[in-house]
């Protein structure tokens, strides 16, 4: 049986845009509030933590975000993982587009293997 959900790309087939489900969100997400006070989080805060290119992806409101050149070229060196159609996903937005997701699972598992194994 063949399953017309499940992809394994070719360099060339890689996406050049993730799809950012925010701006069909019903209302937008709460920003971060800081525990001490209550009051939410400026994005300059989390620099020291994430470049700030990642930090505006998080409270873009643009349906597609460009994929950076330095990421492409890492997905394009190793993708242990296939692209899968998000079939449920576009039937519950309404569109006919293909959306798809990249499960993450196997990184995790493996990271956990080898924390076992490391000690």
């Amino acid at each position: 049986m063949t399953d017309n959900r499940i992809f394994q790309l070719r360099t060339h087939e890689i996406p050049k845009k993730w799809l950012n489900i925010q701006p069909w969100l019903p209302e937008p997400i709460p920003p971060m509030l800081n525990p001490a006070d209550g009051k939410p989080v400026p994005l300059e805060a989390f620099t020291p933590l994430f470049p700030m290119g990642l930090l505006e992806q998080e409270v873009s409101q643009e349906r597609e975000i460009t994929i950076p050149d330095e990421v492409l070229k890492v997905y394009s060196l190793f993708r242990p993982t296939p692209l899968i159609r998000a079939k449920f996903l576009e039937e519950a937005l309404g569109t006919t587009g293909a959306r798809q997701r990249k499960p993450e699972y196997h990184q995790r598992q493996s990271a956990r293997q080898q924390q076992k194994v490391g000690g």
